[in-house]
Formats: structure tokens, sequence, C-alpha cells
């Protein structure tokens, strides 16, 4: 079910758990060895060919090109480039970048330095781990929801599992723009074209990913084992899933249940 509130303050407070003079807090993998976009792109890599010169003043919507200062509503997550990694999975590679998500496209946009004006595009795919401060996007295969025809997509991983047979907790932002509409009568105002931020959240266990609702009574029905006593948990520590406790909530399940597996 798409929310019509995004968790822009849950969320925002990993993206700026960087502080203003360096990568302070990005650790994860490869955390010893930056390699800068400029020494990536003047050597013989492959990060070239996924990456692309697009104009960020424009998207494609509905079989039609947008601009992006005709419609209400931001494109990205956060407009301002904020410095993050990238993660060669192959290479196990860290590049440094300036970095923003732009929703509706499901891309990240990058800058070698804030200050630049040369912006690139990384190509949608499973090659990247793509860090903005502390926040996590990975690519996500075998969603069972189709976003805008795509089982796919990056998300944000809000649990992180110890075993391999324990739960990831993922959230997927989307986004869905809304056309802008004539008035029909002399009255009635023109309507302009807007982006509507919502989200969706997911499980993976067992490479099996699940759409888990943020919802009392729908909340355990996710998960393919120990339906009771998540039902009781959720009773018990009377958690909501309200507004901006909706991810927190989530997460505090999540580990539950991996401490079921783990037991």
């Amino acid at each position: 079910m798409k929310r019509t509130v995004l968790l822009i303050t849950f969320i925002f407070s990993s993206i700026y758990g960087f502080s203003q003079g360096g990568y302070h807090g990005i650790s994860a993998e490869s955390s010893g060895h930056y390699t800068t976009m400029t020494q990536v792109i003047n050597s013989t890599d492959n990060f070239n060919n996924n990456i692309k010169n697009n104009n960020p003043n424009y998207f494609s919507a509905n079989g039609e090109t947008v601009n992006v200062n005709d419609v209400i509503g931001s494109i990205y997550l956060d407009k301002e480039f904020k410095p993050g990694k990238i993660i060669d999975k192959e290479k196990g590679q860290a590049i440094k970048a300036y970095i923003r998500y732009r929703i509706y496209d499901d891309q990240f946009e990058l800058k070698d330095e804030t200050n630049s004006g040369d912006i690139l595009t990384l190509n949608r795919g499973n090659n990247y781990t793509i860090y903005i401060g502390d926040s996590k996007f990975t690519f996500l295969d075998g969603l069972p929801t189709s976003i805008r025809g795509s089982n796919s997509g990056y998300v944000l991983e809000l649990v992180t599992p110890t075993t391999e047979n324990q739960a990831n907790l993922y959230q997927k932002i989307t986004q869905e723009y809304i056309p802008g509409k004539k008035g029909t009568t002399p009255m009635e105002s023109d309507k302009k074209a807007r982006l509507k931020n919502g989200g969706l959240y997911f499980i993976k266990i067992k490479n099996t990913v699940y759409e888990i609702e943020p919802n009392k009574r729908k909340a355990a029905d996710a998960f393919p084992d120990h339906k009771n006593e998540l039902e009781k948990y959720i009773k018990k520590e009377r958690l909501k899933f309200r507004s901006d406790d909706e991810a927190k909530d989530l997460a505090q399940l999540v580990n539950y249940y991996n401490t079921l597996i783990a037991s």
C-alpha cells in the first residue's frame, strides 16, 4: 500500500550522520580505502560503463518529458548533494563521491565535488551498493509488488541480519506523478502537476522477499513463521506503526523475529 506520508525524519536522521569536515560514520564495506570519482573515471574501469550524462532538469512521466520546475514537490529525497560512497561489489572498491537520490527515476546522481558543474547518473542495477552518510541503499530484485512496471529497485536497508536465515528490513521510497489539470469553468483555477511521496516496506528471508504492511493487525502476516509470537509481541510492546513511528516499529518487530530465528 502506498503511503501518503514519507518518513523523511527517520530517513534523514541517517542521511545526516556525517560530519561537516569529512566522511565520519561511513564505515561498512571497504572502509579503509577510498578512490575518488576522478581517479576511477580517468582509469580503464567498468565504472565508466555504468554512468552517463543526463539533464537533471527533466524527467519522463507517462510518455511525456516534464520540467522539474513545472511540478509541485521535489524529485529528490534531498536536493543537496551529500558526501557518500559507492561500493563496487565485484572489486570491493569504495568510490568516494557526492551523491543525491532521484526518487521518481530510482537513480543516483553523482558529483566529484559539491561545487562541480558535472552531474553524472549511475545506471540502475545491482553492481553497486550506495551510501549517503550512514544510510545504505541496495538494489533488490524479486519485489512482490510492481513499482512503475518494475519488480526491482533501490531500497533503504533498515535492519541487517547477523545470520543468513534472519530477516532484512527494507524501505522502498516511492513517488507518484500526478499530471496538472486545466480548470473546467472560469471560476475553477488550473491545478499544477505534482509529485506525491510514499513508501513500501519489504522483508527478505532466505532470498525470498515479502511485503510487510505497517499495521498492528497485519504486520505479522508477512512472516513465513512465528506468527503467533509476533502477534503477541506487537500487543505486548504496544506497537502502533503510526506516522513517524512506523519504520521504527517495523524495525523493532523484525529485530525481535531475528531473535526467534537465532534461538
